[in-house]
């Protein structure tokens, strides 16, 4: 599938931490959240080094994409 004239790849897996959705800001007025939080605070601030880069079209396989679209369409 392209785009812009670019191929759409499928995009490499996101990491996320579950552990994150189960976080109480409730009574723990001592805790420091910066802190607590460093690994995702430093990758978002490294944001803009992350350069997302596309294959020219023809370079990958459309099917391989289409079935990992259908995958998380359903």
């Amino acid at each position: 599938m392209t785009q812009f004239g670019l191929t759409q790849v499928v995009p490499p897996h996101c990491d996320f931490d579950t552990h994150l959705h189960h976080v109480q800001l409730r009574g723990h007025p001592q805790e420091n959240w910066a802190v607590y939080h460093r690994r995702y605070i430093e990758l978002w601030e490294n944001r803009g080094n992350t350069i997302a880069t596309m294959e020219q079209e023809g370079e990958h396989d459309l099917e391989e994409y289409m079935r990992w679209y259908r995958s998380i369409t359903k």
